[in-house]
């Protein structure tokens, strides 16, 4: 066999390799990261809001903040994360926005 067909065949598999799996990936990618997931149905409605964090009189960015009812009542994680500017849009479960009605003990660190 030469050496200009083993290359030929060896280029030809690493091609049809990386198209496969470039393939392959975009479809993991697409089908589980792309889907809408419906609400749970015990989800309360959610109030949507804008928190802004503020330290030392300078916004406080990258901050994780935790909402944690007083009642008690834990089922969903809610919180965020800052942006840049020191403001949250909290999410329920890191899903959905907004804030069920009620009151909160919060937490921020960094």
């Amino acid at each position: 066999m030469s050496i200009q067909k083993i290359f030929h065949n060896t280029l030809c598999f690493s091609v049809t390799t990386f198209l496969f799996l470039s393939v392959f990936v975009w479809v993991c990618f697409v089908g589980s990261g792309c889907r809408n997931e419906n609400k749970p149905d015990d989800l309360p409605t959610l109030y949507p809001c804008e928190i802004t964090v503020i330290q030392d009189g300078k916004p406080l960015s990258e901050a994780m903040v935790l909402f944690f009812p007083l009642n008690g009542n834990l089922r969903f994680a809610i919180g965020g994360k800052t942006n840049q500017n020191g403001i949250l849009t909290p999410q329920i479960d890191g899903k959905w926005n907004g804030v069920p009605e009620g009151e909160y003990r919060i937490s921020v660190s960094k």
